[in-house]
Order: structure tokens, then C-alpha cells, then sequence
């Protein structure tokens, strides 16, 4: 639920930019406001349409939802229908789906990461010795 508006508002030569996003995790909008001059340049033009087009940072999937996706896929809801209700990417519906369907697990792989150089005996030794 996307939402762009631009009114002009107050002075003349004032533009008063606006978008709301939904924030999926929380279920709230987000707003930015930005004022622009009406006779700035291309450059400042630009910037403003792009912070205006400003892309939320993604959330992990919980555990639940992923749960969600594959019983919805599972009662024969397409991934485009699945995604319109769990609110995310088709990509994402796809992708969940596909790892239940070749690994049967909806969890997130756990211990990725770098391997620890030091055992815990030697991270204790260390706290000792700062």
C-alpha cells in the first residue's frame, strides 16, 4: 500500500513532497516530508524525486508467517494470491515454498556465519587479560 502525493503548500516556491509506505511489521505508516524549491535545479530535482522513492529496509520473515505461506500454498492458493495476503514478494512466496518443498524446513538455517577462530576457553582467557 504505496501512497505518493506532492501539493504545493505555503510559500510560493515551495513544494511540499510526501509518501507514506506501509511498514509491514508493525502495520503503520512511515511519511517523509521534503521541501523543495520550484526553481531548484535538475540535480536537486533528482535527489528529491529519489528521496522521495526511498526503499524500505526489508524485515526477516518470522517463523510463523513462513508457516503461514506454505499452509496457503499448500490449500492451492497461487504465489501471487499467497503474496497479496502475507504482503510480500511473490519472489519471497516462491522462494519459502521451494525450501519446504526440496528441504521440508521453514525455519532459517541456523550457525551461518564465520567459524570461530578462538575456542571458549581461549574468549574467557582474553576477557581475563583486557
Amino acid at each position: 500500500m504505496d501512497f505518493t502525493e506532492i501539493n504545493s503548500r505555503g510559500k510560493r516556491g515551495e513544494l511540499l513532497g510526501r509518501i507514506d509506505k506501509q511498514n509491514s511489521r508493525f502495520r503503520t505508516a512511515k511519511t517523509i516530508i521534503i521541501n523543495v524549491d520550484l526553481h531548484a535545479s535538475f540535480v536537486e530535482s533528482e535527489s528529491a524525486k529519489n528521496a522521495l522513492n526511498q526503499r524500505v529496509k526489508f524485515e526477516q520473515i518470522s517463523v510463523f508467517e513462513r508457516g503461514r505461506i506454505v499452509g496457503l500454498r499448500e490449500a492451492g492458493l497461487s504465489y501471487r494470491a499467497v503474496a497479496a495476503r502475507v504482503q510480500r514478494n511473490s519472489s519471497t512466496i516462491m522462494r519459502v515454498s521451494k525450501q519446504w518443498t526440496d528441504e521440508g524446513r521453514t525455519a532459517r538455517k541456523s550457525e551461518s556465519g564465520p567459524r570461530n577462530v578462538t575456542s571458549a576457553r581461549e574468549d574467557r582467557r582474553l576477557v581475563r587479560m583486557a
